[in-house]
């Protein structure tokens, strides 16, 4: 089996060649670029004004959720409903207590 080592060599030295050409556009590239950063004067902002009394609202709709997020513990959720149920059922029962009394209970 013959193979042409020289034809081989001339096309890996024209790879060779094309790779450092393509390397040197690259490396050009990025001094531009470096340059064009160390120019670019950074922004300084002294104060944001908010005008919200100028803010209109044509439409509003959705869902509004205070104190309780969709990202909460179940099981504390769950704690947190059935205290809720015990503390309104005591309050139930003292309200019963006292009517049937007469009395209010403190």
């Amino acid at each position: 089996m013959y193979v042409d080592y020289h034809a081989y060599l001339r096309l890996m030295e024209g790879r060779i060649r094309q790779l450092e050409d393509k390397l040197l556009l690259v490396e050009n590239e990025s001094q531009q670029l470096k340059k064009a950063l160390q120019q670019i004067k950074p922004v300084h902002i002294e104060n944001i004004s908010y005008k919200v009394q100028e803010l209109t609202v044509q439409e509003l709709s959705g869902t509004l959720n205070i104190g309780l997020t969709a990202l909460s513990d179940p099981e504390q959720l769950e704690k947190w409903l059935k205290q809720k149920e015990m503390d309104e059922d005591k309050d139930l029962h003292a309200d019963n207590l006292s009517q049937s009394t007469g009395k209010e209970e403190s």
